[in-house]
């Protein structure tokens, strides 16, 4: 089902997932695994589809609660450095000092439950995406010290769902024509809420 309180620290992973493989090794990860209340520090991760996958519980509740990631370097992640799987709660983390570069072809980092997160520190300079990182159902999350480079499609940074979201300290560069930097998006539906971010410096 889940385990809590893991510990995985000073690693180094090395992948064989190179740019233009899109339809192979769909399911090549770095660490893949179920985790609540675990660390991941000081890590380096290098030519996978995904770094770190945080996986959907095969029973019992969706909830993955509270993870770190700290001071780890992602290259040449192709689908995603950090990802968590469709359904899966992965509510309350914090992400910090993180680095993204290299080349890819979808995301930097995927989040589609990142309420309550607090993402300070993250770097992304790769090039290729389709968007730099994306945070979904993304209520009360904070982003401080955010730096989103490199050539993105879509956009730099999409805020998805959300509600009470504070971005501060934040470059985010669309070198692309027709990319946006920052794209926040309320509904998916025909409904359109209008809610405020709080954005300082």
């Amino acid at each position: 089902s889940a385990v809590s309180k893991v510990v995985i620290r000073n690693g180094y992973f090395s992948g064989t997932r190179s740019n233009g493989d899109g339809s192979a090794f769909t399911n090549q990860c770095g660490i893949r695994i179920r985790s609540y209340q675990s660390v991941y520090d000081n890590l380096r991760f290098d030519n996978f589809n995904y770094g770190i996958y945080l996986d959907a519980r095969s029973s019992g509740s969706g909830t993955l609660v509270e993870n770190r990631i700290l001071n780890s370097k992602f290259a040449n992640c192709m689908n995603a450095a950090i990802y968590n799987e469709t359904g899966t709660k992965v509510t309350d983390g914090i992400l910090n000092n993180v680095k993204i570069g290299g080349t890819g072809y979808d995301h930097g980092i995927l989040l589609k439950q990142a309420g309550g997160w607090q993402i300070s520190n993250l770097h992304v300079y790769g090039s290729g995406f389709t968007v730099g990182a994306e945070f979904r159902n993304s209520d009360a999350t904070l982003l401080s010290n955010i730096y989103i480079g490199g050539n993105h499609s879509t956009a730099g940074l999409i805020l998805h769902d959300y509600s009470h979201v504070e971005l501060s300290n934040a470059v985010i560069q669309a070198n692309t024509a027709r990319t946006n930097g920052l794209w926040a998006q309320t509904s998916t539906s025909q409904r359109w809420e209008k809610k405020p971010i709080l954005l300082s410096n």
